[in-house]
C-alpha cells in the first residue's frame, strides 16, 4: 500500500476488499483448526520461481490467523470502534467512515450484528478479546500479551466482515466485494464452533 495521498476510491476498491479477504481467510483458517482439517491436508504453494510444500496447514493457519487479527482490528477501527481502557468505544482515530460522509459504526448496533444467535453483551466480549490480542501480542511484542480462543476469533471475523458490508457498502449502496465464507462454514453455534480446543492449543 505504502505512504500516498488518500484516494477514496482506491481504499474502496483495493485497500478495505484486501483487508476483508485477509479477515475471510482468517475465519476460514479458524474452521479448518476446529474441524481438524488444518493438521490432515498437506499445503503446496507455487510462487513460480519457488514453491512451499507442507505436510499440514500449520504454517499457513498461523499466518493466516496473525493478518486476521491486524485486519480485523483496521476494519473495526475503520467503522469507528477501538479499544478504550478495556471497553469499546466509538473514536475517529485515523481513516474511519467519516471520509465517506458516514457516520461512525455505534458500538451498541455493531455488538448486535449476529443476534439474536449471538447475543450483543457475548459479542462485546469477543472483540474486546480480539482487539486486546490483536494489540497486545500481534501488533508488537509485549511483556503481558492476550489471547483468544480460535472459535471466538472465527465470530469476531465474521462479525467484523458483515459490519463493512453494512455500513460501508450497503449503507452507500455500493457493490461490495463477494465473501469468501461460503454458508457451511459461518461461524454459528452447534457443530465446530462449538469445539473447545485442548488446553493451550491455538489460542492467540
Amino acid at each position: 500500500m505504502g505512504l500516498q495521498p488518500f484516494n477514496p476510491t482506491q481504499y474502496e476498491m483495493d485497500y478495505i476488499p484486501q483487508r476483508l479477504r485477509g479477515l475471510e481467510i482468517c475465519v476460514l483458517a479458524c474452521y479448518a483448526v476446529l474441524s481438524g482439517k488444518a493438521n490432515s491436508s498437506a499445503l503446496s504453494i507455487d510462487f513460480g520461481t519457488s514453491r512451499i510444500s507442507e505436510p499440514d496447514l500449520r504454517i499457513f493457519v498461523d499466518l493466516a490467523i496473525d493478518a486476521g487479527l491486524i485486519a480485523n482490528r483496521t476494519l473495526l477501527n475503520f467503522m469507528g470502534i477501538k479499544l478504550d481502557n478495556n471497553s469499546l468505544v466509538n473514536a475517529s482515530q485515523g481513516l474511519t467512515l467519516m471520509k465517506y460522509g458516514l457516520p461512525l459504526t455505534p458500538v451498541a448496533d455493531a455488538i448486535e450484528i449476529l443476534a439474536p444467535a449471538v447475543p450483543g453483551a457475548a459479542l462485546r466480549v469477543i472483540l474486546i478479546e480480539m482487539l486486546s490480542t490483536a494489540s497486545k501480542s500481534i501488533a508488537h511484542f509485549t511483556e503481558k500479551g492476550a489471547t483468544i480462543s480460535v472459535a471466538r476469533l472465527g465470530f469476531a471475523g465474521y462479525a467484523t466482515s458483515l459490519l463493512v458490508r453494512k455500513w460501508f457498502y450497503q449503507a452507500r449502496m455500493a457493490t461490495e466485494p463477494l465473501s469468501m465464507i461460503p454458508s457451511h462454514v459461518a461461524p454459528q453455534y452447534g457443530g465446530v464452533w462449538d469445539a473447545v480446543p485442548p488446553s493451550g492449543e491455538r489460542e492467540r
